[in-house]
């Protein structure tokens, strides 16, 4: 079933599409907002996924299955819940929390590595941390725009209706992005990542 489809059932009062939903979103909001405002631990993130929620059940009669999907809508709420947030944190009115989550794994939870597989893991684990460095110079608002894209692969129109802006603002916006993270984050990177057009 859709996610179009399950919104619109729990518009007409069906609270199991509901919890659908949130059981295929919940995961993807909470690492939005991990990567997007650079929260310190889970436990932000799921306050504000917690309230992204509640902006769905507040807000549920005007979705609109004509005019886009459930994951553009979902994003756009949980991007004006990020944007007060991180206004509210700037103002000193939401100091992040500081504490190490105890919900996050452990780093040795799959089991000990050894050999070459250990060298593919310090790779990989170095081309991640890499990147995560480079997102973390980024502005708020270049970060979003590149998670957007590369992240949950959203189209150039899905970014717009997100972002509220124009189609051709959004691929400004995400020019303007991987170029500073090329130029001034990774200037050792000499090609932009391959990926559809926007």
């Amino acid at each position: 079933m859709t996610d179009e489809h399950l919104m619109q059932r729990y518009q007409a009062g069906d609270d199991a599409a509901f919890s659908e939903l949130e059981s295929r979103y919940n995961s993807r909001l909470l690492a939005f907002f991990l990567k997007w405002l650079s929260l310190p631990n889970l436990a932000d993130a799921q306050d504000l996924a917690a309230d992204t929620w509640i902006g769905v059940i507040c807000s549920k009669s005007s979705f609109n299955s004509d005019i886009g999907r459930f994951f553009t809508w979902l994003f756009g709420i949980a991007r004006n819940i990020g944007k007060d947030a991180l206004a509210k944190r700037y103002r000193g009115e939401l100091p992040w929390s500081t504490a190490e989550s105890e919900n996050e794994p452990s780093a040795d939870e799959d089991g000990p590595v050894c050999g070459d597989e250990l060298a593919d893991v310090e790779a990989a684990m170095i081309s991640r941390i890499t990147v995560a460095e480079a997102l973390e110079k980024l502005s708020p608002s270049d970060r979003e725009v590149l998670l957007l894209y590369y992240v949950y692969d959203c189209t150039g129109p899905e970014i717009a209706q997100i972002l509220s802006c124009s189609t051709a603002a959004a691929k400004s916006r995400l020019r303007r992005a991987l170029q500073k993270i090329l130029e001034h984050v990774l200037p050792e990177v000499q090609t932009v990542p391959k990926r559809r057009a926007i």
